[in-house]
């Protein structure tokens, strides 16, 4: 591997994690809407 490949390698990593922390946010974000509504019972 050359240092670019290295460099490329990491900097999408750090992407790959911080979408993956941002589908963690909205199914969370999607789980309470759903919850309310399943308590509120609007399902």
């Amino acid at each position: 591997h050359t240092v670019g490949e290295h460099r490329y390698l990491v900097r999408g990593l750090d992407r790959w994690r911080q979408n993956g922390a941002s589908v963690r946010r909205a199914l969370v974000y999607l789980k309470v809407a759903v919850d309310r509504l399943t308590k509120g019972g609007g399902l």
